[in-house]
């Protein structure tokens, strides 16, 4: 059995044609199916089940950014802490979404942490309408932290100013 992982895959082969399994007919791994080489060069056969990835566990998070006089946010599951020294995070943004692109333009934004007893109508307040069409800071309770952007404080375990210092596009999403 033999599959190089992507990121060690010579250039001049596509990653799907990487594989080839001794003793199968055809010769070739299923698509989903990935081989890794540990530190003392034995190799593993591996099936990945694509449905295993609906098994990470995730928080959600209410990210807002402020552009103007506009405030507006969105709900997501996708930050997470990347170092403490210096104190970084990562969030992940859908290009559809205007937080996204509020962000993009100005490069600062807030995370409100959402605790396990957060409403569900704060779900449906930030997370099934659009701040293109809708004004989100109508009839939501929120403070404004030092960098000038809005936070929620109802159903909220903490909160995490941010400032951009990278972005990473990922095709659908950008990574802050």
């Amino acid at each position: 059995l033999r599959k190089i992982c992507e990121s060690e895959a010579p250039k001049r082969h596509p990653p799907r044609c990487l594989a080839k399994k001794r003793g199968t007919r055809g010769g070739r791994l299923p698509e989903n199916a990935y081989i890794c080489r540990d530190s003392i060069r034995i190799l593993t056969y591996h099936i990945m089940d694509n449905k295993a990835m609906y098994s990470l566990s995730y928080g959600l998070f209410v990210v807002t950014a402020r552009e103007g006089e506009k405030d507006n946010g969105c709900i997501t599951n996708t930050v997470m802490q990347v170092t403490t020294t210096p104190c970084r995070i990562s969030v992940t943004i859908n290009k559809g979404n205007y937080t996204h692109d509020m962000i993009a333009r100005t490069g600062i934004f807030n995370v409100s942490i959402l605790s396990e007893k957060a409403d569900f109508g704060i779900f449906k307040h930030w997370g099934f309408q659009s701040g293109r069409d809708t004004d989100k800071a109508i009839g939501v309770t929120l403070s404004r932290a030092d960098n000038g952007v809005a936070y929620i404080t109802e159903g909220v375990s903490a909160v995490l100013c941010a400032k951009v210092c990278q972005s990473i596009d990922l095709g659908t999403h950008t990574q802050f």
